[in-house]
């Protein structure tokens, strides 16, 4: 069985995520992000490249996977269920892609698929990770989170 991307998309929507850069002297930089999707069985995120198209001002994050792509997402809800994804962001130009992403992420309403290409960036998390977590008293011992990685219930979850 492998990972159902769209019920992890799913759960990302829903719970809204946290997306994780380096900075350029190594610190860490953690930011909430909404606004995802799954694609030919692929994740992509969005993100633009200045605050608004009139702008000149270049936004952190995006400095921040220009000179490093390497990336951690995680989200979790109230059932203490959680995920992290680790991988590198590749920017993903076709118009295929920002016309799914404009049509599955209702933050994206306001934008054209034109808009899109001067102002937000879309981006495939490529070498992606995923771990799944969470509470699951019903299987394991102990206190009820689950840290095994061949957790049933958890897998289950996430699974197509």
């Amino acid at each position: 069985m492998e990972i159902d991307l769209k019920k992890v998309v799913a759960f990302m929507q829903k719970n809204a995520f946290c997306f994780a850069t380096t900075e350029e002297n190594g610190n860490p930089r953690v930011r909430p992000f909404c606004t995802c999707m799954e694609y030919e069985n692929k994740l992509y995120v969005i993100m633009s490249e200045t605050m608004h198209p009139d702008q000149k001002d270049i936004r952190p994050v995006w400095t921040q996977v220009m000179n490093n792509p390497n990336i951690a997402i995680c989200t979790w809800d109230e059932t203490k269920k959680w995920l992290r994804i680790t991988g590198v962001v590749k920017e993903d130009t076709s118009i295929e892609v920002k016309r799914k992403m404009i049509a599955d992420n209702r933050i994206m309403d306001d934008f054209t698929t034109n808009d899109v290409s001067g102002f937000q960036r879309i981006f495939l998390v490529d070498d992606m990770k995923i771990e799944l977590r969470g509470n699951c008293a019903d299987c394991c011992a102990g206190d009820g989170f689950c840290t095994h990685d061949n957790c049933k219930r958890q897998k289950m979850f996430f699974m197509s």
